[in-house]
């Protein structure tokens, strides 16, 4: 992902080179994800990224993370896209405002790592995708489970042909809890599906292959205390491709 990041934000066509140039990253959300996938990743990592603004209505957590970084607080996301010394803006918010808040991004002239899940329907993800192309700025999606090594060294496998032909790819994770916050809702667009399953959907794509799978999807209700499913099983088949 750092990798990919770096050489996205550094190409030309980007708008910017980085070479030799730490990366300014604004970070919109403080919860769970902007915490732990975001801040203390880039903590480790001062030589490729710096933290220069954030936005939270948590103002203990916008604090502490100034502390680290030294870095300014923003009211609102308006304020902090107005910041000049922002390069790129991670939004680590709830998925229903990853659609409008990625089009303001790109309209202020900043590059987005949007967290996953991309947006709440396939229309949001396009507006977002042709936004970028019309901005010339990066779009990536925190999709990080596909650079995780076991995975890359499976697709490394295959690629090589020499397990011969593949027919059938599982991908499973079990988990037994009961949650009760916002991804459990659909309002916000919740779900396993959106928030777990995005994970393992972008993996069998990656195994799947180039072409456009048929699909077939389960949901359940179990224990969730929302409205939305918290059981999923996906099929992606297709001809000349292996059913995941």
């Amino acid at each position: 992902m750092v990798n990919s990041v770096l050489s996205e934000v550094g190409s030309e066509k980007n708008g910017f080179s980085v070479k030799n140039k730490i990366v300014r990253v604004g970070i919109v959300g403080l919860g769970r994800s902007g915490w732990f996938n975001h801040v203390l990743t880039i903590e480790e990592m001062p030589e490729h990224f710096t933290v220069v603004a954030v936005a939270d209505p948590n103002a203990e957590r916008c604090k502490e993370v100034s502390e680290k970084f030294k870095c300014r607080i923003h009211a609102d996301l308006d304020s902090l896209l107005a910041d000049e010394n922002v390069d790129v803006v991670v939004l680590a918010t709830p998925t229903q405002l990853h659609c409008e808040q990625t089009l303001k991004a790109f309209e202020a002239g900043k590059h987005v790592i949007c967290e996953k899940p991309m947006a709440s329907s396939s229309e949001e993800a396009e507006k977002m995708i042709q936004a970028a192309r019309r901005a010339g700025k990066m779009l990536t999606i925190f999709q990080n489970n596909r650079y995780m090594p076991s995975f890359m060294k499976v697709r490394e496998i295959l690629a090589s042909g020499k397990l011969g032909r593949i027919i059938q790819i599982r991908i499973n994770i079990h988990g037994f809890g009961r949650r009760w916050d916002w991804q459990t809702l659909k309002e916000f667009s919740g779900g396993e599906l959106n928030n777990t399953g995005s994970h393992f959907v972008d993996q069998g794509l990656q195994l799947f292959g180039a072409e456009d799978p048929e699909v077939f999807c389960q949901l359940e209700r179990t224990l969730t205390s929302g409205d939305t499913e918290d059981h999923v099983k996906v099929i992606l088949q297709g001809e000349g491709s292996p059913l995941v």
